[in-house]
């Protein structure tokens, strides 16, 4: 008994403590077009993509475990919208927020809702003290995380565009947890790509966009079979880019210490790149890998002289440079596939300087153990893996065809009764002369027969035609576990409260980064000894915990993950992080149920 007493006061005194260091920070996202000023300064003309609070990166927003976050955006971009089919590109400028790989409730991170031209949306967001990892009285989250737009349709477009921003989850006061520590957000535009033409294009809803063209010289064009509504995007988002920005800037030079160790907090929101990031000089300085989409790494940290960041992934990385004034390069390759690159230059480049402040011994975060991160390696599901694959979706079209002319068959024979009636019907009154010098004329099944046979191939074509649109409009050619996402409440699958659930990723058509909104998924096996080391050479080592995988090939037999459905209840969503995938329908939600 007095132990257990001593218990409950330790927890009541440490949920004092809590109460006492909770803060209620508040933040608001300006959405509107980018001035033109602004895009000049980074050289880019006759584009203004669409901005938070006028700039090309969302404001970095610190909070603390417990805290309440109230993020409320204003929107200022001009309606009309025009007509939006699900899983199509559309809603360009009605928005939302999400908060990228928190352990939030999804009824507070909300991605289902829009905020339409001329509307405010507030999110309010309470931050669990025990995110990512406790401290005896105080527990301390060492999270890099971020949020960016999640409207369903636009997502692609708009945070294509930089609607994106860091979110660090530190000490309490908005400190830093380094010494020294440095947050950038990556983006990519095109810079010159193409030649901009005086007659614009039209989409499907009828809007005019300026079109660019191709220019000789430059890297790559857009290809000529993309509709308006793609070219519109792209000179933003995805052919190559002869340019990354690191905080909305073009290659910037960030001071760090000299001989001493700081963190730079790597965040990846572009929406379909895969880059890999090195140093020049490779002997330069020192980089170590301790944390992975907000988490620190269960084995602690890896010493790399390189990294990849797939979309919406994080990597913290420590580093310790020894040559005064020398400029280090962060050097990016961005892959379209092995052997066709997109993008190859410098990113941003490191000043060793005495003047900063740093620490003399490497950062280490403490090894997860909040709830809803512990490790899972050995220990049993208590149901069968649920097994979840991305791909293109290719309709059966022949069979909708089959299926019109046999509805047209049927309507043929559930007609001809009826005509008959009518036909006798109508010979005994009234159209009676009529009737009779079409029988004269024809003869009595002729007409019958001309008729039916017109209306059955009319209702044929009207059957194939409406099926065909709903199914490209439904399936979108993008799905998850065959299907297209068709509503929140359509559920891929259920899981209960508290569960340790198990998942298979497998094989898909491409490497498709699967990301999953709330829980964090810890990689418990992989399939063979190829795709373990193509995940290990991406940054995806066995026991750690990310919230996005992807970036290499997962095997005939998948790769298992683990996860706890923990601390709440309600929708979560799972998708494609190539964001035009997740437009187009590669997106489903599961539920979780107590």
């Amino acid at each position: 008994m007095r132990f257990r007493f001593l218990a409950q006061l330790v927890a009541s005194a440490t949920s004092l403590l809590q109460q006492l260091h909770s803060a209620f920070v508040e933040q608001d996202l300006i959405l509107d077009l980018a001035e033109p000023e602004l895009m000049e300064s980074v050289g880019i003309q006759h584009w203004r993509p669409r901005v938070y609070n006028g700039r090309l990166v969302g404001p970095t927003i610190r909070v603390s475990p417990g805290d309440t976050l109230r993020i409320t955006i204003v929107n200022r971009l001009k309606p009309p919208e025009g007509a939006w089919h699900n899983n199509h590109l559309g809603r360009l400028n009605a928005t939302n927020l999400h908060v990228h790989g928190m352990h939030i409730s999804p009824d507070e991170d909300n991605v289902l809702v829009s905020c339409q031209p001329g509307q405010n949306l507030t999110y309010v967001y309470h931050i669990l003290k025990d995110h990512a990892h406790d401290r005896w009285l105080t527990a301390v989250f060492l999270g890099t995380y971020m949020y960016h737009a999640h409207l369903h349709g636009s997502t692609f477009i708009q945070v294509g565009q930089g609607l994106a921003g860091a979110l660090i989850v530190g000490p309490e006061n908005g400190q830093k947890e380094f010494l020294f520590e440095e947050a950038l957000v990556l983006g990519h535009v095109c810079f010159h790509c193409y030649k901009l033409e005086p007659k614009p294009i039209t989409d499907s809803q009828g809007v005019d966009w300026p079109f660019y063209s191709h220019e000789a010289g430059d890297i790559n064009g857009p290809p000529s079979s993309l509709r308006p509504e793609e070219l519109a995007v792209r000179e933003s988002t995805e052919p190559v880019f002869s340019k990354y920005l690191a905080n909305g800037l073009v290659s910037p030079a960030i001071q760090v210490p000299l001989d001493e160790w700081g963190v730079l907090r790597f965040i990846h929101p572009p929406v379909a790149a895969h880059v890999n990031i090195t140093i020049l000089p490779l002997d330069a300085c020192e980089m170590r890998v301790i944390a992975a989409d907000g988490i620190p790494l269960t084995e602690g940290p890896r010493t790399v002289t390189s990294f990849i960041l797939i979309p919406g992934s994080r990597r913290d990385i420590a580093l310790r440079c020894r040559n005064a004034g020398q400029h280090v390069q962060f050097v990016g390759v961005q892959h379209k596939s092995p052997d066709n690159y997109w993008y190859t230059g410098e990113i941003l480049s490191v000043v060793p300087v005495s003047s900063a402040s740093g620490s003399p011994t490497p950062p280490r975060y403490p090894a997860p153990s909040a709830s809803y991160l512990k490790d899972t390696r050995n220990l049993s599901a208590g149901s069968p893996p649920f097994r979840l694959k991305f791909g293109h979706y290719h309709p059966t079209f022949p069979s909708r065809t089959f299926l019109g002319w046999l509805f047209a068959a049927l309507a043929l024979l559930v007609m001809l009764p009826l005509w008959k009636w009518l036909v006798l019907h109508c010979s005994k009154g009234y159209g009676y002369m009529r009737l009779q010098a079409e029988r004269s004329r024809f003869g009595v099944d002729k007409p019958l027969t001309v008729t039916v046979v017109v209306a059955a191939v009319v209702l044929c074509v009207l059957f194939s035609v409406s099926n065909f649109r709903a199914a490209q409009q439904q399936v979108g050619n993008l799905a998850v576990n065959g299907k297209s996402f068709s509503s929140a409440t359509d559920y891929l699958t259920q899981m209960h409260l508290g569960d340790l659930n198990e998942w298979i990723y497998e094989k898909g058509d491409l490497k498709h980064p699967v990301h999953m909104h709330t829980y964090p998924v810890q990689i418990v096996k992989f399939g063979d000894e190829d795709s373990k080391n193509e995940a290990e050479e991406a940054g995806f080592i066995l026991g750690n915990w990310y919230d996005t995988v992807g970036g290499f090939n997962f095997s005939a037999s998948g790769v298992t993950v683990r996860f706890w459905s923990i601390d709440f209840t309600g929708g979560i969503l799972i998708h494609c992080h190539i964001l035009y995938h997740e437009d187009r329908g590669m997106l489903a939600v599961a539920q979780t149920v107590e």
